[in-house]
């Protein structure tokens, strides 16, 4: 549970440090300048991605517990 908890941690300073750099950019990789429709279009896709991996974390979590469980339970 420990790594769950670490792993987690990580995952949410990736998350906000991209977050961060997402926000304070004036251009892009490709040159283009940073509107606010952009930004946001930016800051949605990191959404989407932190949700996939808060579902994966979350799925973990629940093998964990559930193995967790089933070793407390039938010694």
């Amino acid at each position: 549970m420990k790594k769950w908890w670490a792993v987690n941690v990580v995952w949410l300073v990736v998350f906000i440090s991209g977050l961060i750099h997402l926000l304070n950019r004036v251009v892009d990789g490709s040159g283009a300048e940073q509107t606010v429709g952009l930004r946001m279009i930016s800051i949605a896709i990191i959404a989407v991605l932190f949700f996939i991996v808060l579902f994966i974390q979350m799925s973990w979590r629940h093998s964990i517990k559930k193995k967790t469980w089933r070793t407390l339970n039938h010694k």
